[in-house]
């Protein structure tokens, strides 16, 4: 138990030490896409202001934004660590030269020819084109690069509460195994329950067939009078009854009235009337052909296509067993308890014998 205690301990803290590594050059390549962009934004006005003012020292934000946007691009392939960001920047390269280019021509023109032949060409919005691609080649690069920060947050979390959950509560493994098949379980009959309700209503009865014909536990479908239209497979099985003994009997006399349950009745002709659906009702009963179990009841309605005709799809799962398991983990940790007291008394009763121990032997 230690040796695996041990081995899923490093494990989680090698995820760990990898994701925030992921993290780090993921947040690098954020900001330099961040600063690219930004230095475009400078160059872009700096061309503007020279435009209007004629003064070279607005195109000092250009001069810098040529000289540093392929060092740029180097380093957003050298800290991008997924595929389609790389084919991004790719993409943002010959825009990007493109971009520089266009305001290079511009600046020419306007002191070649003037402000009338640079305005001119900016008219054509070229220039504002290849920025409208730029922008959105990087903002699709950024947005790729916080989802891929906001995944790596996730899973840092995650591994964090994994290396917690193996160190503090190891003993209870399988407990936690049990309930989580016990939610899958539970998650896919609501869904599959949800899938029934959500489509058209003359297709219900058909597709609400089908689902009982292949759900794993046992299923009844009813009508709005309680009696039964279709059983699932594993209802016949668990159960141990046969098609001609179920099908079209009231609920309360399957199995020679074994199913004649008060809750069960309060469920089906109270609570459900009043309600779409019901859900994790816990029923005990005595079965005849199966003995004592702990059943959890799920059910949901469907609505006919008449408008009045109701199916009724009642889900029943199991779980003796899981309760059987629940109680004897419950009696483990009392024992546990009691086994940490008796620990506790003893260890004080043996720090007394040994101080009383020790003064005797000081004292002469």
């Amino acid at each position: 138990m230690l040796a695996l205690w041990g081995l899923v301990s490093f494990r989680a803290y090698r995820q760990i030490e990898q994701t925030a590594e992921t993290r780090r050059h993921t947040l690098i390549t954020l900001n330099k896409a961040n600063e690219l962009l930004s230095e475009l934004r400078d160059a872009e006005t700096g061309q503007r202001g020279y435009l209007l003012t004629s003064d070279d020292a607005f195109l000092e934000p250009y001069s810098r934004t040529v000289n540093n946007v392929y060092v740029h691009l180097k380093e957003l392939h050298q800290f991008t660590l997924n595929d389609t960001a790389h084919q991004h920047i790719e993409a943002i390269i010959p825009l990007a030269k493109a971009k520089l280019a266009e305001m290079s021509h511009v600046i020419e023109l306007h002191r070649n020819q003037g402000i009338t032949a640079a305005q001119a060409f900016i008219g054509s919005a070229h220039g504002k084109r290849l920025m409208d691609s730029i922008r959105a080649k990087m903002g699709n690069l950024i947005q790729m690069q916080k989802d891929a920060v906001a995944q790596l947050d996730v899973k840092f979390q995650s591994s964090i509460r994994h290396m917690f959950i193996v160190i503090i509560i190891t003993c209870l493994l399988m407990l936690l195994f049990i309930l989580s098949f016990a939610y899958l379980i539970i998650r896919e009959t609501r869904y599959r329950l949800l899938e029934v309700d959500n489509i058209s209503k003359d297709e219900s009865r058909e597709y609400a067939e089908s689902i009982i014909d292949t759900v794993r536990e046992p299923l009844i479908a009813l009508d709005q009078n309680l009696r039964v239209v279709k059983v699932s497979r594993s209802f016949y099985e668990f159960f141990k009854v046969t098609p001609e003994e179920t099908v079209g009997q009231l609920i309360y006399n399957l199995g020679n009235k074994q199913w004649d349950i008060p809750k069960l009745r309060e469920l089906l002709e109270t609570i459900l009337p009043k309600k779409v659906s019901f859900d994790n009702y816990e029923v005990e009963h005595n079965f005849s052909t199966i003995g004592r179990r702990t059943m959890l009841l799920n059910a949901r309605q469907i609505q006919g296509a008449s408008g009045k005709e109701r199916i009724i799809l009642l889900a029943i799962e199991d779980i003796t067993e899981r309760k059987e398991t629940e109680a004897g983990l419950e009696k483990a940790h009392e024992e546990l308890k009691e086994l940490a007291t008796d620990l506790k008394n003893t260890a004080q009763l043996k720090s007394e014998f040994l101080a009383n121990m020790s003064h005797e032997l000081r004292t002469p």
